[in-house]
């Protein structure tokens, strides 16, 4: 049993490390699942395990974000951002993600803020920095 259990924790180590963009399998979403609770002290699984969350299940929301959320340790700027994305569908997630970003130096929030505008200006084809007209030459 207990070769099978380092070979298990290997795995999830293993999936913590994928890249934000990876899709979990279902048999990975349902390790992630298993091992909730353990994860809660890993900075880094807090974005696998919301991607285990079956968000149609009542029951799974309610663990996850009113048991387990604040529970977690606190997570790093960009798996805070990650959480602010397209994909995360509750409300207070992306609540909690605000808080951690709230923990980021000055820095950092100041070239978050210029990321944001950024990002808004590709959405809404604004030009956030320049409001001049430019001249083309011809050649």
């Amino acid at each position: 049993m207990g070769r099978r259990f380092a070979n298990t924790l290997t795995l999830i180590q293993d999936i913590l490390n994928y890249a934000p963009t990876q899709i979990l399998s279902s048999e990975e979403k349902d390790l992630i699942w298993k091992f909730r609770f353990y994860l809660t002290r890993d900075k880094r699984g807090l974005t696998k395990f919301l991607k285990s969350v079956t968000w149609k299940d009542p029951s799974e929301v309610k663990q996850a974000v009113e048991v387990l959320l604040p529970l977690w340790t606190e997570i790093d700027t960009d798996d805070a951002l990650e959480l602010l994305g397209p994909n995360t569908v509750d409300s207070r997630v992306r609540s909690f993600a605000v808080k951690q970003l709230r923990r980021a130096d000055d820095d950092v929030r100041a070239l978050l803020i210029i990321a944001f505008i950024h990002a808004h200006a590709l959405e809404t084809g604004a030009h956030p920095i320049s409001t001049t007209t430019r001249t083309s030459s011809k050649i």
